[in-house]
Order: structure tokens, then sequence, then C-alpha cells
């Protein structure tokens, strides 16, 4: 373990990148809103980040960025999608900064963050960084769970929240936000992955698994829990047989505990936690007695509207995409302002079906590689990092993602990383398959040591056929 997560010999790129990564998903929206200003404009930790990245990117592989800048390639086809992306987004941010000045740079910004896969794919030369860089998102969402469990304890306020939302006329009091319960839901389909396909370590990441799981009851998000679903069903499909029947039991009896949850007394350690978490989960039918719901919905239906009015390159940047009735007292300026709770529906609304389309394009690009490299190869770190793209892409349907600095800058470096897995997994699989099972790992590290190569002669010839 202290190798996997050893930080030694990285560049300082990926330090960047796993800095950013530790810290966003442990404090989210608090961290991501750290930053200076450089003038009147405002830069904020994700805006550094990008910028230091592009800087150490010039000084170090001026070729490989400026290569991309011009052409699109070199970041295979998901990246070429995103460099036209970006493309269309400073015209549309040309045309709109003279009417929504502040607002269409937010728009810009938004758009634009996916500048951090193209940097992280160059940043990541080989295998063994792409895992560290994995490890390290799914261990930190660990991290996150036990504060979660250490709030909701001892009561003592860790800067997580102790917030509550009316459903079908109860109010429901849950830890933090629905970032939070992202990151707890990504992090236990993560440590899934490396519970089905890795020897090592198996009681960490079941234990692991085990408190992401609380954390999320406690927390609550059904948006999570939605994610946590799709990577289970994609897990489902791609795991061999055995795996998938010890899989779905497991699922079954998870589902079993959450929803039986309702039925159980308060005075159960555990108990009104779940009961919380069965509720959100099935109040999507609770219609307008679930405020929470009603506010989604409503959004998307006007949303929807605005789409629709120019349903091919959208109504561009800047310009207001919900009705006022919507927007309340949301202050003037701020990041996610107006915004329909919904990525996909935000994607349509401002740059139509070809900015949709090469956005989701990239993601399908990337999630497609990893799914045929973990259906041939069974990498535990491809199939990790595959939980956490589909959790991730299918919460961002529900709430505010790409919408969010920290969400959307995440969302990119894992695509990436996910992308150099996906391409160096057969060169893993085959190394893996020539390594003598019997070798000790402590010599297996070392395959040019005396001691290694004596017991491999020594098996070679016990394993030749008498009279040869």
């Amino acid at each position: 373990m202290r190798k996997i997560l050893s930080l030694r010999p990285l560049r300082l790129e990926i330090l960047l990148i796993v800095g950013y990564l530790v810290a966003t998903r442990l404090f989210s929206l608090s961290a991501a809103k750290v930053g200076i200003n450089l003038g009147p404009v405002p830069l904020f930790l994700t805006d550094l980040t990008l910028l230091a990245l592009i800087g150490l990117a010039m000084l170090r592989r001026p070729g490989k960025l400026m290569f991309w800048l011009s052409s699109g390639r070199g970041a295979t086809a998901a990246g070429v999608a995103l460099w036209m992306l970006c493309g269309l987004s400073v015209i549309y941010f040309i045309l709109a900064f003279p009417v929504y000045k502040v607002m269409a740079v937010r728009d810009l910004a938004i758009f634009c963050y996916s500048l951090f896969f193209p940097l992280t794919y160059f940043a990541i030369g080989n295998r063994g960084w792409a895992i560290r860089v994995t490890r390290y998102c799914v261990y930190s969402g660990v991290i996150l769970a036990l504060m979660v469990l250490a709030q909701k304890m001892t009561g003592i306020d860790l800067g997580l929240g102790e917030l509550s939302r009316n459903i079908n006329g109860s109010w429901i009091a849950y830890v933090g936000g629905d970032d939070y319960g992202a990151i707890t839901a990504s992090a236990m389909m993560g440590l899934i992955a490396y519970l089905m396909l890795e020897r090592d370590y198996r009681r960490f990441h079941a234990l692991g698994a085990f408190v992401c799981l609380l954390a999320l009851a406690a927390n609550g998000a059904r948006s999570a829990v939605v994610g946590a679903a799709a990577a289970g069903a994609v897990c489902f499909v791609l795991l061999s047989t055995r795996y998938r029947i010890i899989f779905g039991v497991v699922c079954a009896a998870l589902v079993f505990v959450v929803l039986a949850g309702a039925t159980l007394p308060d005075t159960i350690p555990g108990a009104p936690e779940l009961h919380n978490l069965s509720i959100g989960i099935t109040s999507a039918v609770g219609g307008s007695s679930d405020m929470d719901a009603e506010f989604r919905i409503g959004r998307w239906h006007d949303v929807v509207g605005t789409w629709l009015t120019n349903p091919l390159f959208g109504v561009g940047y800047g310009k207001e995409i919900l009705n006022s009735v919507f927007v309340g007292s949301e202050l003037d300026g701020k990041f996610n302002q107006g915004m329909p709770h919904n990525t996909y529906l935000f994607l349509l609304a401002r740059m139509g079906l070809v900015g949709f389309g090469l956005v989701v394009f990239a993601m399908a690009f990337g999630i497609g590689k990893l799914i045929a490299s973990v259906r041939r190869y069974r990498q535990p770190d491809d199939l990790a990092a595959l939980n956490v793209l589909v959790t991730l892409a299918a919460y961002a349907a529900f709430v505010l993602f790409f919408e969010r600095p920290m969400n959307n800058a995440g969302f990119w470096i894992m695509l990436a990383v996910g992308l150099r897995l996906a391409e160096t997994s057969r060169a893993a699989m085959m190394a893996r398959l020539s390594m003598p099972r019997f070798i000790p790992p402590r010599l297996r590290a070392q395959p040019s040591c005396p001691a290694a190569d004596l017991v491999t002669g020594l098996t070679a010839g016990l394993a030749r056929p008498p009279g040869r």
C-alpha cells in the first residue's frame, strides 16, 4: 500500500492533480472557493490549478500542447471533441460578453474546464501514475465518509454542514450536501471494484466500502444512490458469472436493508438514517408533496422550453435559461445562478445539440474504452475508474455537476486517467500472467535478484519431463 500511494517519484503535474482531487473531495465547495483576486478578476482553486498545469505543460511538453491546441489531435478522439468544444466556447463567449459580461465569463469557464482532460492525459506518462491518481481519488472518499460519520455521531461540525430537506411533508435531516453523497458513492463503487478483482488488501477495501455505505445513508443523497446503482449495473454486466452472483446477492441485501429501514424503530442505532434514506429514494413518486422533487421537475420543464427555442445551437452564454420565478432569491453573480439542476439539460440549453453531443461523445468514448478494457483484461484499477466515472455521470442528471468547478474538473481528470489505464491494461495483464505465482511479492518486485532466479530455475527443472 505504501508503494501504491507513494508520491516521491511523481511529476509536479501529478502532484498538483492529486492535491486538487484530494482537497476538493474532502472539502468540496469550501475548497473550490479558495482563491485570490487578480485585480477585479477572482481566481479560485480550480482556475489556479488549471493555469499551473498549462504553465507546466508549456515548459515541459510544449510540442504536445501546441499540437493539440492547433489540431485537436494527440489526446484520443475524446480530445478532438473537447478541442472543438473549447473552440466553440470561445466563439460563444465573444458573442455574449458585450451584453452579459461576468455571466458570459462564468459559462466560458464551465465549458473550458474540459482543458483538464488533455493536460492530465499528457502529464500521465505511465500506468503506475494513473493507478496512483485513481487510488487517491477513491481512498480520499473513504476519509470523507469517516468525517461524515464522525460529525453524525459527535455532533461536532467538521465543515460538512447539518442540513434538512422537505420530503413528502416531512423534514429529513442529513449530513452534508449532494456533492458529498456523490463522492462517498463513487468511492464505495471504486472499493467494490478492488474487492472483486484484487487479492491484496481485501479487508481494507471491504471495510472502506462499508464505511462509505454508512456515510451515504447519513448523507441521504438519492442522486448519489442513483449513480451508485448505475455503476452497480455496469459491474453486474462486466463481471464473470461467479462474481456476478456474489455481487448480485450483496446488492440485493443492501437494497433490502435500506428499504426495510423504514419499518425499524428509531431507537436502533442507524435506523433513523436508513429511514431517511429509504424515504429519499422512494420520494420521486411524491409529486407536488415532495418539495425537493418539485423544485427540480419545474426547472427541468422550463429549461426544456428554453432549449427548444434553438435546439441545434442553444441560446448561448450569459442569457438566463430559467424564468425569474425559478431563480427566486438566488443572488446576481452567483456562480450557479439560475441553473436547472440537471447538467445535461444545462448543456442543451447553452450550446444545443452541438455542444451536448461533443461533451457526451467525449464521456462515452472514455467510458466505452474502459468497459472494453475491463471486459477483456479484468484489471481492478480499470474497473475502479470506470465505476467512479459512471457514478458521477449518472449523478450529473439530477444536480449541479459541470456547473460546479470541483465536480467539473474532477470528472475530466478521471476521464483522462481512465483512458490511460485502458491503453495500458493489456501490457499490465501480460506482465501479471508472466509473473510466477509461487514467488513471494517481495521477490517479484526484484526479478533480477539471485533468489528469484534460483527459485525460477529450480521450479523449471522440477517441471521438466523425465528423460529430457
